[in-house]
């Protein structure tokens, strides 16, 4: 199953927002989901506020930062999908996934 969202961003979320009175039972949640893999992408193209993307390009960078620390300190394996063409990381992910 894959999942476009998961318990692990809520750290990041968390962390960012300074709600960290919550990370505990998260992370016995993210324990409990038994994870295989976290597939993490690095953004691609340029950023555009939109009035979907709220966000400036400094705030959406700061947030994919704490996102990308929560992912790696969360005990999953993470692989980071580097900025390149749609093909290219597909070809990455199949090639992860053939190792599980």
């Amino acid at each position: 199953m894959f999942q476009d969202r998961s318990l692990i961003d809520n750290i990041g979320y968390g962390r960012l927002l300074r709600y960290t009175d919550l990370l505990p039972e998260l992370q016995r949640h993210i324990e409990a989901a038994q994870y295989t893999c976290v597939l993490f992408c690095a953004p691609v193209g340029t950023y555009t506020q939109t009035e979907v993307r709220w966000e400036t390009s400094e705030e959406a960078l700061r947030t994919h930062q704490f996102l990308a620390v929560a992912h790696d300190g969360c005990g999953v394996p993470v692989l980071h999908l580097p900025s390149v063409p749609t093909e290219e990381r597909l070809a990455i992910i199949r090639t992860t996934l053939a190792t599980f």
